[in-house]
């Protein structure tokens, strides 16, 4: 069974730590890619993909939200340039109402076609209002899971945000395996984000039901830290390295 390519997310290093110095913290550390999209102009992408290769990084896949699906084709143009498959989208419109995720699974379903026609896998990745929100029709994640089309959309599955809706990750991994095709994974301390391995989830549990389903990636996504992101996501990349072995 082949190994998972490891990524991280940037979303932990803000806006004002700058891409040439991210992604070389990203490289230090050990990581395979990054999850990374549009940079919005034809020379900001050409100086991405230049810092890239500098650093010898790949693209895992890019993330999206819901509210930008019509805008999608410029995402799905530069990870077919780069030669990556994956993007993430979260959210719907109206996350307080059952026909909300109904008219949710719609969407996603058609743009997860435009994407699978270019090569592109779309991904929803849920945060953990998903599961707290119920209804009639069961939580608003039994709702999209019953109306996605697992043949255009599937899972990106935030360990952090399962764990925060108040179900256990590996199992929720091990129940929906056939529809995931990537995780974000990070840890959770004192009620709030940690590297990983340093907190409460059970990453080698998790990671027993992730090996023989041989994922292309896994994905770092720490949305906050008080250190220096760079400490963080070293932190993350050795645990993953020295006791999970990926």
């Amino acid at each position: 069974m082949s190994k998972p390519r490891v990524a991280c997310q940037p979303i932990i290093f803000g806006r004002d730590y700058g891409l040439a110095r991210m992604l070389k913290a990203m490289a230090d550390a050990g990581y395979d890619g990054v999850e990374i999209g549009h940079q919005g102009s034809p020379e900001k992408n050409a100086e991405l993909c230049r810092l890239l290769d500098e650093n010898g990084l790949a693209v895992a896949g890019a993330h999206t939200s819901y509210g930008r699906l019509d805008g999608i084709d410029a995402q799905l143009d530069f990870l077919n340039s780069v030669g990556a498959e994956l993007l993430m989208v979260s959210g719907v419109a109206e996350r307080d109402k059952a026909a909300g995720y109904a008219s949710g699974a719609k969407a996603l379903n058609e743009a997860g076609r435009r994407a699978a026609d270019t090569g592109v896998t779309l991904c929803y990745h849920n945060h953990s209002w998903e599961f707290h929100n119920r209804f009639d029709e069961g939580s608003g994640m039994d709702i999209l899971l019953r109306d996605l089309d697992p043949e255009c959309v599937r899972l990106c599955v935030d360990v952090y945000w399962v764990h925060d809706g108040g179900l256990d990750p590996a199992e929720y991994l091990a129940r929906w395996q056939d529809h995931v095709a990537t995780v974000h994974l990070k840890d959770r301390k004192n009620d709030t984000f940690a590297e990983v391995g340093e907190g409460v989830i059970d990453f080698p549990a998790i990671f027993r039901v992730l090996k023989p389903m041989n994922l292309p990636w896994v994905i770092t996504e720490q949305d906050r830290t008080d250190k220096d992101p760079a400490v963080s996501i070293k932190m993350s990349r050795d645990y993953l390295r020295d006791v999970i072995g990926v």
